[in-house]
């Protein structure tokens, strides 16, 4: 069942218009899918475990393939959306940890941002 994304949350950057929407992240009909992932390029946590089941065995291929000693913090690698036929790109961020209050981590979510102008223009589509 899907989680309710009736009130979406509209974020303009720049030029881009964002969508922010609580749901199955891999049944969107979006060009772009953002993933977060660690520098060594695991798709383990339970969004990039998700999109790597949807997107099937060639997208953990292309980013090991692509970046055999992994990528920095701030890096962003872009690979085909494979069997998630509906998605152009999948945009994966190679973000710092933030960890909330609740979990003890004092990093504020600002922190953690991602320059979503310059990806539109560095990685077009």
């Amino acid at each position: 069942m899907a989680a309710d994304n009736s009130k979406p949350l509209f974020v303009t950057v720049g030029s881009i218009k964002v969508r922010v929407i609580k749901d199955v992240i891999t049944d969107q009909q979006v060009d772009v899918l953002v993933n977060s992932v660690p520098t060594n390029l695991g798709l383990t946590s339970r969004g990039a475990a998700a999109i790597a089941a949807a997107a099937g065995p060639n997208l953990a291929t292309e980013l090991t393939t692509n970046n055999p000693n992994g990528v920095k913090h701030g890096d962003i690698v872009v690979t085909a959306g494979h069997d998630l036929a509906n998605i152009k790109k999948i945009y994966h961020g190679a973000l710092l940890p933030w960890y909330s209050k609740r979990s003890g981590g004092t990093k504020p979510p600002e922190d953690c941002d991602i320059d979503l102008e310059r990806m539109h223009h560095t990685y077009p589509l």
